[in-house]
């Protein structure tokens, strides 16, 4: 079988052919452990085959040439759910392996039912990057007749689930027949198709792009309680004031880093649910090109198309809704990091004028210290040198006023009777000793009572600086152990 045939777009595709490895198909031990179920659905009822091998499956899709097995004979849709552990994200692959080549299962998909390689390779991420969008393309046969409208996409499922991938088959010269290729279907979206297959109308499946609406309802069903945890968490620091009367250091850089997470997170909620405006809107457009390939044909119901419209505008619409609250919860979460920084900052500031204060009252504390230390035996050693200086200064300082101002009156030096100098005295000699004396005395007194008040005043300070060195190193001490810079 030639290897181009099974190519869709050989553009796109031809890049991708070292994935098909036939010895795979002989060497692959895991098909075993492949998980497929095959819902098949018709206008009066249903049909669901769980747990089908990889050896059932290569019986369904027999190689072209050969009798295929069918399922029920007026199937008209079939969906295809496919669990592989080992293929495409999977976590038995370490990250930067290659790209694998397609497994067994894979293979039997791409050959019998023309599973386009773009869908594998969204699957199968490469070493650095991963190619992922969605498309839609018209498939023809071999007289370049319209059989079938085919498409590729892909849904997230969430921060921690791996991703849905889908591919679905439209045909346009039937109504009502379609095939769906599931991979990674969320269980919650599986269990509500599978339900209303077999316990409501059937019916409601066969309408164009039905199943879809399951999976995109189920997406955004888990975006939305993904982003109420969020909010939730968010919620948290906004009301709990107790975080704000308890802050330090520690726990502010802990909140700070929990909410950066919740802001990247926030951001992921955004970007999908902007993705997921951009699903709702393909599946319109491939809905309006199944329309116009298939108006030759057959007659859509007007039904079908308005409830499918209508479900997909309100999704959008509520997808638009969880969008804009996401906005606001990363608004508000950035809010709450600039007022954790602000307070980290701020005590930050307070730390450090704590610590000038500190440094003022040490230095003021060790200057009295230092002046304490010499207020008492350094003054007395020099007040006593002072007064031996000041004592002979005074002692002769009275006299020497006296002297000055009735010398040329008290004493007198004349030639004798003999040829002598005599020395004649004044009668009023005596005026010298009666002022002279009780002027030194009373200077002598003041002198000594102001060197007593001095010395007291000295005492007075000596008494007043010592309890205020030591309150001034008690508080040092306790405003070192509360800033945490004790020893």
């Amino acid at each position: 079988m030639n290897p181009l045939g099974n190519l869709v777009a050989p553009e796109l595709e031809l890049r991708l052919l070292d994935l098909l490895d036939p010895k795979v198909q002989y060497n692959d031990r895991t098909h075993n452990r492949i998980q497929i179920d095959l819902l098949s659905i018709t206008p009066e009822r249903s049909s669901f085959h769980k747990n089908m091998g990889t050896d059932e499956l290569s019986v369904i899709l027999m190689p072209r040439g050969e009798e295929p097995l069918n399922i029920e004979e007026q199937s008209t849709t079939n969906v295809f759910f496919v669990t592989d552990p080992f293929y495409g994200d999977s976590e038995e692959r370490k990250a930067g392996d290659a790209r694998p080549p397609l497994n067994c299962t894979a293979l039997h998909l791409h050959q019998q039912l023309g599973v386009p390689l773009l869908l594998f390779e969204h699957m199968s991420p490469s070493l650095e990057y991963r190619s992922s969008g969605t498309g839609f393309y018209t498939k023809y046969n071999d007289k370049d007749d319209i059989v079938s409208l085919d498409g590729i996409c892909h849904l997230s499922q969430g921060l921690d689930d791996r991703p849905a991938y889908i591919w679905f088959s439209y045909g346009v010269l039937a109504s009502q027949t379609a095939t769906y290729v599931i991979y990674n279907c969320a269980a919650n979206a599986k269990r509500l198709i599978t339900t209303c297959a077999q316990r409501r109308n059937p019916r409601e499946l066969l309408r164009p792009f039905a199943v879809d609406l399951f999976l995109i309802d189920d997406m955004l069903e888990t975006w939305t309680v993904k982003l109420s945890k969020f909010r939730t968490k968010l919620i948290t620091y906004e009301e709990d004031h107790a975080l704000f009367s308890q802050t330090s250091v520690h726990l502010n850089a802990l909140a700070v880093a929990e909410l950066h997470s919740l802001s990247q997170n926030l951001n992921v909620v955004v970007g999908n649910l902007v993705d997921y405006k951009h699903r709702n809107e393909f599946f319109l457009s491939a809905r309006d090109r199944y329309l116009s390939l298939s108006r030759p044909h057959f007659d859509v119901a007007e039904r079908s198309l308005v409830t499918v419209t209508d479900s997909l505008g309100l999704m959008t619409s509520r997808a638009t809704v969880l969008m804009n609250w996401a906005a606001n919860y990363n608004a508000r979460t950035k809010i709450r990091i600039n007022m954790f920084f602000n307070l980290t900052t701020q005590g930050d500031s307070r730390t450090n004028l704590d610590i000038a204060r500190l440094t003022t009252k040490i230095a003021v504390s060790s200057q009295k210290d230092s002046s304490s230390m010499i207020t008492y035996g350094d003054i007395c050693a020099f007040f006593i040198k002072e007064i031996m200086i000041a004592a002979v200064t005074m002692f002769f300082l009275p006299g020497s006023f006296v002297c000055a101002v009735f010398s040329m009156v008290f004493f007198d030096s004349h030639p004798g009777n003999a040829g002598r100098m005599e020395l004649s005295v004044a009668p009023q000699w005596w005026l010298f000793p009666l002022v002279t004396i009780p002027l030194t005395i009373i200077v002598f007194l003041v002198w000594v009572i102001w060197r007593r008040r001095r010395i007291s005043a000295l005492r007075d300070v000596e008494v007043r600086v010592q309890p205020v060195a030591e309150d001034a190193s008690s508080s040092s001490t306790y405003s070192i152990e509360k800033l945490g810079y004790s020893t």
